[in-house]
């Protein structure tokens, strides 16, 4: 009695086909085919890939897909997928948990609202720049009146400057220049 292998490579003999035309169809690579034909399931890749291997041979050939699997089966020890219960469990590393992440960026945003408050509590200089220590102790609050009173007048120049263009700057200065905005 012949082999399942050998069942395989009678049939393709008979049609006239060879081992390079069957791979170029299938896509099967010749070295699969031959061990197909000569019963080294050994040598073919794990899980599905022997039976799918069949299938396409058989389907090429014109021959029933589903016998000739049924066949391989039976020829080979049965199923040739391991069990599901035999594999390990895959794990996969997922980086930080998200809720770490989550965590840090609300600390994070705390804290710059945090900086933010308390820049803006910390009494001021004349300038503008932020007093520590003593000097700030010794600074009474001003209330929002007297600076409306004082208006513009307390300001420094630079800010003026840097509020103003020098078309205002040289109006205020009281300047006759025409402005043209070319340079002189």
């Amino acid at each position: 009695m012949a082999s399942f292998g050998e069942n395989l490579r009678r049939e393709r003999e008979l049609r006239g086909i060879d081992l390079r035309e069957m791979a170029d169809a299938t896509k099967i690579s010749i070295r699969f085919l031959q061990a197909l034909e000569q019963d080294r399931v050994d040598i073919l890749p794990g899980g599905i890939f022997p039976r799918a291997f069949v299938r396409q041979y058989a389907k090429y050939l014109g021959l029933d897909p589903e016998r000739l699997v049924a066949e391989f089966v039976y020829a080979h020890g049965g199923e040739t997928t391991p069990r599901k219960d035999a594999r390990a469990p895959v794990r996969v590393d997922q980086g930080a948990p998200r809720g770490l992440i989550i965590a840090g960026v609300v600390l994070g945003l705390l804290g710059l609202v945090g900086w933010k408050v308390r820049g803006q509590a910390q009494p001021r200089s004349a300038g503008g720049h932020a007093l520590h220590g003593r000097a700030a102790r010794d600074v009474r609050p001003r209330s929002r009146v007297s600076s409306a009173v004082r208006g513009s007048r307390d300001r420094s120049p630079w800010r003026r400057a840097r509020w103003s263009s020098p078309c205002s700057r040289a109006a205020a200065a009281g300047s006759k220049r025409k402005w043209t905005g070319r340079r002189s």
